[in-house]
């Protein structure tokens, strides 16, 4: 959600190109940074889900003492939440696209701001 916020201010203003705020590159770059920033939030975020629903489902299923129909419940439980994982996992992909977009309009503002000089 940081992130996000961080991202609305510059979506405006490449929205409507006004020239009243600072230069380009340095809004490119705000950009940049925060998409990086989330790309790393959500990679963080998928791996600990990923190891947390792996190590919970491997106790479950070989070092739990309770009964096999709430080992089976659990179990399905867990599954169940590997769904949220890859919604989290289809995000960070996104999020590693727009940090490649944003990269590439920074390089291309930076290579424009050496050829006015």
């Amino acid at each position: 959600m940081a992130g996000s916020v961080l991202q609305i201010p510059v979506a405006v203003y490449l929205l409507c190109r006004s020239k009243r705020m600072t230069s380009r590159s340095l809004i490119l770059d705000v950009s940049m940074y925060a998409d990086i920033v989330v790309t790393v939030v959500l990679a963080s975020g998928v791996g600990a889900g990923f190891g947390a629903t792996d190590d919970v489902l491997e106790y479950v299923k070989h070092g739990s003492r309770w009964e096999e129909d709430a080992t089976q419940d659990l179990v399905k439980y867990y599954q169940k939440g590997l769904i949220a994982i890859v919604f989290l996992l289809i995000g960070m992909f996104l999020s590693v696209c727009a940090t490649v977009v944003s990269t590439r309009l920074r390089v291309r503002a930076a290579s424009n701001d050496i050829d006015d000089v």
